[in-house]
């Protein structure tokens, strides 16, 4: 079913009879059901979507047949005035008229062509598809290796027109791939995959120019995309890291190439303007802007990837080692290109709800470590080339047919904003005090001493995991010592050193939460004072937040950890003497939610009124708070500042204690629920999708927490979740959620207001 923004799309071209066609793959499949040649079809995907407003729509069509073989096509939608001339070429004809098995279809009442790869004009050698004589002894002189194996190919990705990459299997086992491109494309395809070879990542078997062909041995393994199933590690980005500094090391091998992300921009926008006009206006702001960025901007040409994705990175099966693919694009430019790619792409998928947006960042994080450690310093204008790179993509959703595809775009260009934001505002004040913390050659020895580490260790990195210009930041320093690796976190905070957090964790270590039993802290180092900055161990893991998917296996199991967890943390005598005359009251969080909330009312006018009601009816539950006992809070704990420790996914750490205090404890309880509650409206568009985990995370607390309290809790989780409304604001991946998180606490506030839960 057409989508309300594809059908105005499609009622607003009515040039293209058949584009309503091509962006509903149900309506498409119906029509090819129709015809004899596609009787036995099964299920349509649309792979790929190019659109050219009043001119034409070229989709890839992938077809699952009954007998379990896959069919990839052409379908492309002109105008009724081109739609006969083209029907009728004289090539297309021949081939229904001799009845080929590869000859075109026509819906003539849609004005669509549908053609098989076989004949596709702009690739002629496509023919080597079919499985003939011929084509098995030309494989055979091309790749004497093969000799007298069986030969099949298949079709794994098709752009029509343009590209078509394919498997070549000897005996049932994978060979090689591959490569057929344009005429305008061939010659920078070879350029790209020689690159590659000359380089070490690929083996380029064969290049055919008169065929427009490229054979490169197949690679066994499997990619690190999510997107494809891929699983993605800390370790592995940072190994990543390193070999695409490795890359950008290595002496141009050919001239540089001049190629203008400004003007791939420029060709996304002529598809933007068609199909979401009210974007055009903020898409030229921020482009112009980008423009100003970068006229200026100096760098020294490498050798680049210049499509560097999760997906063009593989763990080889024999030896386990990590394998860039795909050098189509490669060439000699800005280093800093295929860092603003990788990115982009992650940020894309955080939007898409491929992985969480922690897990993006945790990715980009370590990638700069992996780089920063192999070449220094990461290249320049960064963030407004990551910026350029994700405008690029902007069409993205729309081309890939996603579900929301206007939300989907609105957030990335809303990620856009923000990032050239961040970029002008760390421009104009810069934190110049961290740079003597990343100083290797300076902090190395006093680092050292607080460690009490010998001479021979040596600082290997020193680099910022996070930063909040004139706040606060967070750095990793990675040391290689005798006994291994050792990962230390640092945590500063410009103001001054606080000791209070450090003093939490350190009562909570020496009270048990030290690696003996299932719940952990990190433990507290060492405090440099005159660096404003204090140490504690690394801890490796996963974070709840990550696990939490409405279909995962373990949402009640690690509600429970997460329930025993908070028990634990509120019952340590240690942590409240630790925290003694620091008081969090209701009160103190009702001033912080009226703050909040009228942030939020003048930064959406158009909402004021709903949020002030949210406001106002918070005060008035907050008359229904009963006095509770004064117990140890964390006063920030939810799913993200828990982590399911590597190696042992039973035993929980817990992070960041730097808002802990004395209060009521169901605030806890209460912040934790309504994370939980954010994240599955956030992610699923139902506030109650992760109510395993929620549950269960309740049925321990309530049973072991002293003054548990029913009432309480709901009281807190809806405090909590107004404040997410403000905090919706602040990140445009969770825009979408605004409206969503003021209706649920009205209708929260209203049921509470009745006595109900």
């Amino acid at each position: 079913m057409l989508q309300d923004l594809d059908r105005e799309l499609a009622c607003k071209d009515s040039v293209l009879p058949g584009l309503a066609a091509l962006l509903d793959s149900k309506l498409l499949l119906a029509r090819l059901r129709n015809l004899p040649q596609f009787a036995g079809l099964r299920t349509l995907t649309i792979d790929y979507l190019r659109y050219k407003p009043a001119t034409s729509c070229v989709a890839t069509l992938v077809l699952q047949m009954a007998d379990g073989n896959r069919c990839y096509l052409c379908a492309k939608a002109l105008s009724t005035e081109r739609f006969p001339l083209s029907w009728q070429h004289p090539k297309r004809q021949r081939l229904v008229i001799r009845q080929d098995p590869f000859a075109p279809v026509a819906l003539h009442e849609l004005a669509i062509i549908l053609s098989y790869p076989q004949h596709d004009r702009e690739l002629p050698h496509l023919w080597l598809l079919n499985a003939t004589p011929e084509r098995d002894a030309l494989l055979r002189r091309w790749l004497p290796e093969t000799g007298e194996a069986a030969l099949d190919i298949k079709i794994l990705r098709y752009k029509p027109e343009r590209r078509l990459l394919a498997l070549l299997s000897r005996n049932g086992q994978s060979f090689a791939t591959l490569r057929f491109a344009s005429a305008g494309r061939y010659e920078a395809m070879l350029a790209g995959n020689q690159l590659g070879q000359a380089l070490g990542e690929i083996s380029l078997l064969a290049a055919l120019p008169d065929y427009r062909l490229l054979i490169t041995r197949w690679i066994e393994g499997k990619t690190l995309c999510p997107e494809q199933g891929g699983e993605l590690s800390e370790r592995d980005v940072l190994q990543m890291g390193r070999r695409l500094a490795s890359v950008h090391s290595r002496p141009a091998l050919i001239p540089a190439t001049a190629s203008s992300g400004i003007a791939e921009a420029r060709r996304v926008f002529n598809t933007l303007r068609a199909v979401a006009p009210q974007q055009e206006a903020l898409f030229i702001s921020l482009l112009k802007t980008l423009e100003n960025r970068l006229a200026n901007n100096v760098f020294t040409a490498t050798p680049i990837h210049g499509d560097f994705t999760l997906d063009q990175v593989v763990r080889r099966t024999v030896d386990g080692q990590l394998r860039l693919i795909d050098w189509d694009r490669a060439r000699t430019g800005n280093p800093a290109i295929d860092l603003a790619t990788f990115q982009a792409r992650l940020e894309l998928q955080a939007i898409e709800k491929t992985l969480s947006q922690p897990q993006a960042s945790a990715a980009v994080a370590a990638l700069h470590a992996g780089y920063r450690q192999q070449r220094g310093d990461l290249p320049p204008c960064l963030a407004a080339q990551v910026a350029l790179a994700l405008m690029q993509l902007a069409v993205e959703p729309f081309r890939k047919r996603a579900g929301n595809w206007a939300q989907q775009l609105a957030a990335l260009l809303w990620r856009v904003e923000q990032l050239l934001t961040e970029e002008a505002r760390q421009a104009a004040r810069p934190d110049v005090a961290l740079l003597p913390l990343l100083d290797k050659t300076r902090i190395a020895e006093p680092l050292r001493q607080v460690l009490g580490l010998p001479p021979s260790a040596v600082l290997a990195s020193a680099t910022i995991l996070a930063c909040k210009p004139g706040r606060r930041a967070m750095l990793e320093y990675r040391w290689d010592t005798a006994q291994g690796e050792l990962t230390t976190i640092g945590k500063y905070r410009h103001k001054g050193f606080n000791p209070h957090s450090f003093t939490v964790q350190q009562a909570l270590w020496r009270d048990g939460f030290n690696g003996t039993g299932e719940l952990i802290v990190p433990q507290p180092l060492a405090a440099l004072a005159e660096e404003k900055l204090w140490l504690q161990q690394r801890v490796a893991g996963k974070r709840v937040t990550d696990c939490l998917t409405a279909d995962g296996g373990r949402l009640a199991e690690t509600g429970y950890l997460a329930g025993r967890a908070l028990v634990k943390l509120q019952h340590s005598l240690s942590a409240r003497q630790a925290v003694a005359g620091k008081t969090w009251t209701i009160a103190d969080e009702l001033a912080m939610l009226r703050q909040r909330l009228a942030q939020a009312a003048a930064a959406r006018p158009a909402w004021a009124t709903r949020i002030n009601n949210v406001s106002k009816g918070c005060e008035r539950l907050a008359g229904s708070f009963s006095e509770a006992t004064s117990l140890f809070l964390h006063r920030d704990f939810y799913p993200a500042q828990l982590l399911l420790v590597e190696g042992n996914p039973a035993r929980l750490a817990v992070l960041d204690f730097d808002l802990a205090a004395a209060g009521p404890a169901a605030l806890d309880a209460g912040n934790y629920v309504a994370h939980v509650r954010e994240q599955a409206l956030r992610s699923y568009g139902d506030d109650k999708a992760l109510i395993l985990h929620e549950d269960a995370f309740l049925t321990v607390w309530l049973a072991d927490a002293e003054g548990g309290d029913i009432a309480n809790i709901s009281l807190f989780t809806t405090l909590a979740l107004a404040r997410h409304i403000a905090i919706s604001l602040l990140f445009p991946e969770r825009h979408h959620t605004t409206e969503a998180l003021i209706t649920l606490c009205e209708a929260r506030l209203a049921l509470l207001a009745r006595g109900a839960r």
